[in-house]
């Protein structure tokens, strides 16, 4: 099997979330507009996916608190993405 057959391991564990639409359409916003803050439909399309997906519960995650962000300008980014804060689809 040549390099190029071989699955790559980020997609391969990607795929098996179900959500490797939403990955990749956050992606490609990411670098389309070198800006996460314009990005936050397909954050939230990708952030409801891994919930529907039940991801959250297989994967240890850690929620992030603002507050112990030193740096402002990321501690804002993180209360822009808040669940609450993200819009709808």
């Amino acid at each position: 099997m040549s390099e190029e057959d071989e699955a790559d391991p980020w997609e391969t564990r990607i795929e098996a979330t179900g959500c490797y639409e939403e990955n990749e359409a956050l992606q490609i916003c990411r670098y389309d507009t070198g800006d996460w803050r314009k990005c936050l439909k397909e954050m939230k399309a990708f952030r409801d996916c891994w919930q529907k997906y039940k991801n959250d519960l297989r994967v240890s995650t850690v929620d992030i608190n603002p507050d112990s962000i030193s740096d402002s300008k990321d501690r804002n980014l993180i209360n822009q993405v808040t669940p609450d804060t993200l819009p709808d689809k």
